[in-house]
C-alpha cells in the first residue's frame, strides 16, 4: 500500500513538474 500511494504521487509530481518544466515540448508532441 505504501509503495502504491508513493508511487502514485511521485508519478503525479514529475508529470506536474515535468510540464511546468517543458511545456513547448510537451505541446510540440
Amino acid at each position: 500500500e505504501f509503495l502504491e500511494d508513493a508511487r502514485t504521487a511521485v508519478d503525479t509530481y514529475c508529470r506536474h513538474n515535468y510540464r511546468i518544466t517543458t511545456p513547448f515540448s510537451v505541446e510540440r508532441r
